[in-house]
């Protein structure tokens, strides 16, 4: 343990599975107390059963639907009353779009994407706000490579990701003006191997998918989880104190085209 985040305490979302869980078991390896919090009570509970050996007592979990305004007031008051007002938050909870033309897109799907991606990431960052306010921190919000550039299919996932920037670097601006500030900073995957990243190979068949993964990746071949952990916890520790507003992306070279 190097302890990049020694004592610090971390709200987490989306944390029971894919980059979500990669990141909760690196910064308790950092030294972090996580509030580990997701939808999926079970998958949640067996990642904290099976990260609880390894930091006793620094992991909790917590079921938030973070489109709910009042689940995230009940989410900082617990993660503050079982450990600490939290130093560190980060936005990662997120759902795959349906993989539609535009004009098949219905309302119904383009505000379910925008709930959960946009909605919740704004909700996150508000309230982080008012629990750092007085004693600084960092926000993380995970947004995606498709939040730089258009993507077809994509017609609700790609606006809501951008939104996540452009509500990064708005956040930012605001909180470099706080004594001390809350440094607020966004992480763009690429292709990843997770359940998300899955579910498309399924829907346009894995040996389509391969191809497109070789065409528009430079390093032709999908990330991992940790190599996305890895950004998210630099950019929540000291190691990355003169950076706010930015976007740091891991996508294997696909936006250097």
């Amino acid at each position: 343990m190097s302890g990049r985040l020694d004592g610090k305490v971390v709200l987490l979302t989306g944390a029971a599975s894919g980059i979500g869980a990669a990141t909760t078991e690196l910064m308790l390896g950092e030294g972090a107390r996580v509030v580990a919090t997701d939808v999926d009570v079970a998958r949640g509970e067996a990642l904290v059963a099976r990260l609880s050996a390894q930091a006793p007592g620094r992991i909790v979990f917590l079921r938030l639907d973070v489109a709910q305004e009042a689940q995230w007031e009940a989410a900082l008051a617990q993660a503050a009353a079982r450990f600490a007002p939290i130093d560190v938050l980060v936005n990662n909870a997120g759902v795959a779009p349906a993989l539609v033309p535009l004009a098949q897109t219905t309302l119904d799907e383009w505000r379910r994407v925008m709930s959960i991606n946009l909605d919740g990431a704004f909700l996150g960052v508000k309230h982080a706000i008012r629990a750092m306010t007085g004693r600084g921190g960092a926000i993380v919000n995970v947004s995606s490579v498709a939040g730089l550039v258009g993507m077809p299919l994509n017609g609700a996932y790609s606006p809501a990701k951008a939104g996540v920037l452009l509500l990064t670097k708005c956040a930012a601006l605001e909180c470099a003006q706080m004594d001390p500030p809350i440094r607020v900073n966004a992480v763009h995957p690429g292709y990843i191997r997770t359940d998300m990243v899955g579910a498309i190979s399924d829907t346009l068949g894995a040996e389509r998918f391969e191809r497109r993964v070789r065409k528009t990746v430079p390093l032709k071949r999908l990330g991992d989880a940790q190599d996305i952990a890895e950004a998210i916890v630099f950019l929540a520790s000291s190691q990355s104190k003169f950076t706010t507003g930015s976007s740091l992306v891991v996508d294997g070279g696909w936006t250097a085209q």
